[in-house]
């Protein structure tokens, strides 16, 4: 986990982008200074060389932050957890943290024969749950 930022990160996103929201909500959540950069897709922007430049797929979101560019919703929250969270928006040991990458995700991004783990849900943040099983992994949502 670092300081935050000195200046602030630039969120390219659609005001009706969900996955835009969901960095945006991060960015709040982490209390982070950023500037929100409408991206107009009814416009055609998003497929400008210069938005190109920045994601190839020319998708938002894309978070400028003082240089290091990062596209995709998901790699953006794994971004802002590992670089300015800690370890309680995305654990650090090697079961933990793809199983909270894949919070909402239909199928499991690991199995372990011998412990199943519910991780928190960016829709309810219910709490993760570890006990033994020798089922394939499984999230529960208490929403």
């Amino acid at each position: 986990m670092t300081a935050a930022p000195t200046r602030p990160i630039k969120l390219y996103r659609f005001a009706l982008s969900g996955h835009a929201h969901r960095a945006e909500l991060f960015l709040s959540l982490l209390r982070l200074p950023f500037e929100s950069i409408d991206v107009d897709l009814t416009k055609g922007e998003h497929k400008r060389p210069e938005f190109l430049a920045m994601n190839p797929f020319g998708q938002v979101p894309v978070i400028d932050d003082g240089g290091n560019i990062v596209a995709d919703s998901n790699a953006i929250l794994t971004y802002l957890a590992l670089r300015y969270g800690d370890a309680s928006w995305l654990p650090r040991d090697p079961l933990g943290a793809p199983l909270a990458c894949s919070a909402g995700s239909r199928s499991p991004p690991v199995r372990s024969p011998t412990v199943r783990h519910a991780p928190a849900c960016w829709c309810c943040s219910a709490g993760p749950t570890i006990r033994p099983s020798a089922s394939p992994l499984r999230m529960r949502c208490s929403s």
